[in-house]
């Protein structure tokens, strides 16, 4: 169950980040000058190897599933990118970064503490099912309960995740200070 769970949960933050930048590519491209100080030519060609790299950690999550060496390249892959994402939004804070990132789709406020704290625990979903790949094996042989029970339980927590911005306002008070 909790190989699918963080299968799920890393492939699932993947897909909606891609899908949400696929959505309205300008938005992220026209947002990298601004929060990553590049140019805007480079801009164009970031943008997409962003998505793409986004999406190639997909099928080896999938794949996973039957085969080990598959999902610890996917996970290995995700927590490789979360670390690079994680360094770019470090920067873009300690820049005093006002435009949001777009990272997942169309955001109103700046990258902030929030969101590091939302990268640093997709990051350990990411390196957490690289160590249970490792360690239990494929997902397949289990009961279907588990491996859909898991996923539905590491789909929720990616979306809970990957949404904290949103949900800011419902725990504001109780975490003051990671706007």
């Amino acid at each position: 169950m909790l190989a699918a769970a963080l299968t799920a949960a890393v492939a699932v933050t993947f897909a909606m980040s891609a899908a949400a930048k696929l959505a309205d590519p300008g938005a992220f491209r026209r947002s990298l000058p601004a929060t990553l100080g590049v140019a805007p030519l480079r801009a164009n060609r970031l943008a997409p190897a962003v998505v793409a790299a986004e999406l190639a950690v997909l099928p080896p999550l999938v794949l996973g599933a039957w085969w080990v060496p598959a999902a610890l390249l996917g996970f290995a892959s995700a927590a490789a990118l979360l670390i690079a994402f994680t360094a770019a939004l470090l920067s873009m804070i300690r820049r005093g970064v006002t435009e949001p990132c777009h990272c997942f789709g169309a955001q109103d406020s700046p990258p902030g503490r929030l969101d590091l704290v939302r990268n640093g625990l997709l990051a350990g979903f990411a390196v957490a099912g690289l160590v249970v790949a490792a360690v239990a094996g494929p997902v397949v042989g289990s009961s279907a309960v588990e491996v859909g029970g898991g996923a539905l339980l590491g789909a929720a927590a990616a979306l809970l995740v990957v949404r904290l911005d949103d949900l800011r306002w419902m725990v504001g008070p109780v975490l003051p200070g990671l706007g």
